[in-house]
């Protein structure tokens, strides 16, 4: 090449460094993360200490998907922002989601750390109630646990047992060994009345737990704040008021009326009528055979029976699901309506799927089951 041909090549262009790697603001993403967290927990901590009447427990338990819609909003502020790489957050998310089913679910109540700080001293009493000719029970329980079943005599049995926390386990003795249930009689009404709310202060906190066995046949009323209703072996007629708890039934017959604010109703074999109410329940009616009536908000149904069906059966929920696995010999004539989902029926001789109305009859249709819902779906099977 020629002295002249060197002059004429452009000079090379030096070469830039390459841009450096964009920051991936993990650190920002990670405290947005922390302080939505911190903000949440806090708005649970004040909504339960301005109203005594709610539960810690269950608020973390019902809301807790919230942090995975702060997952969520999160990462959408992190696409908006141009972010990429680690620092999501997500690990910290996993974390608190686990420290919160550790704080909610372990019973607290019950478990007694060293001399000084004590949970669970126990005290308990029995006595038996004479109720006069003519005479009904009355059964009222706040933040206190109630299982009642039948026996053969013509007394109400009461047991009481009964735990106090606190941080001196000689004064929580004391307050446990000094509580007595209420027994008083008004008209013709004898009233048991286990109101651990007020009988807790500031330093200790009661719990009660009552066992009451009922002369057969008996009419009672049970009315539960915060507390749990459990019936087994129970043989008579009972209306039962809960406002937060839960009520379970097992192996028992007669006449239930069941009014729920919140909780769960489970039945396991129940033989006669059946009638719930309320708010925002969830049923689990396993082997009833009755009449059933069921009316709720809010709250999903489930009624599996292994023999026919002996009743009529009339189920509302205006937001949930219905679904029912019951024998196949039944006798009735269905009518069922999901205005906001879809009806699926595998019953007999009908194989459909996706209506939302349906009416048929199944061999004589002698009793009549009516299931409707408003935003939910209804399933009908064969066991």
């Amino acid at each position: 090449m020629s002295e002249n041909d060197k002059q004429q090549q452009p000079a090379e262009e030096p070469r830039s460094a390459p841009p450096a790697p964009a920051k991936s603001g993990g650190v920002r993403v990670d405290m947005l993360m922390i302080g939505l967290i911190l903000i949440g927990l806090g708005a649970l901590l004040l909504a339960a200490t301005m109203n005594p009447d709610l539960n810690f427990r269950d608020l973390v338990m019902t809301y807790w998907p919230v942090l995975i819609i702060v997952a969520g909003l999160v990462k959408i502020v992190q696409a908006a922002l141009g972010i990429s790489g680690g620092g999501s957050g997500f690990g910290l998310l996993v974390t608190v989601i686990i420290i919160l089913i550790l704080v909610a679910g372990v019973p607290w109540d019950w478990v007694e750390f060293n001399s000084w700080f004590a949970f669970g001293p126990d005290a308990e009493y029995s006595e038996q109630i004479n109720l006069a000719e003519g005479e009904t029970l009355e059964i009222r329980n706040v933040r206190a646990d109630a299982r009642i079943y039948s026996h053969s005599g013509d007394d109400v049995k009461l047991h009481v047992k009964t735990y106090v926390s606190g941080w001196s386990r000689k004064d929580a003795r004391e307050l446990a060994e000094a509580y007595k249930a209420e027994v008083k009689r008004t008209g013709s009404t004898v009233q048991i009345v286990a109101d651990a709310e007020s009988a807790s202060d500031g330093r200790r906190r009661v719990r009660v737990d009552l066992e009451i066995g009922l002369p057969r046949d008996l009419v009672a009323r049970i009315s539960a704040h915060r507390g749990d209703v459990d019936l087994d072996n129970f043989d008579g007629e009972m209306d039962i008021d809960v406002e937060y708890g839960d009520v379970d039934v097992a192996r028992s017959t007669g006449k239930l009326t069941i009014s729920i604010r919140n909780g769960e109703v489970d039945f396991y074999d129940f033989t006669g009528d059946l009638k719930v109410t309320g708010g925002r329940a969830a049923l689990d009616l396993e082997g009833v055979y009755g009449a059933i009536f069921v009316d709720i908000e809010r709250g999903s149904i489930e009624l599996e029976n292994y023999k026919p069906i002996a009743g009529d059966i009339d189920i509302h929920t205006e937001r949930g699901n219905i679904e029912l696995d019951i024998n196949g010999d039944s006798d009735f004539a269905l009518e069922a309506e999901a205005q906001g989902g879809r009806i699926d029926c595998e019953f007999g001789e009908l194989d459909i799927s996706n209506q939302r109305e349906l009416r048929h009859s199944f061999n004589a249709g002698t009793y009549q089951v009516s299931l409707a819902t408003d935003r939910g779906s209804i399933a009908l099977d064969s066991d």
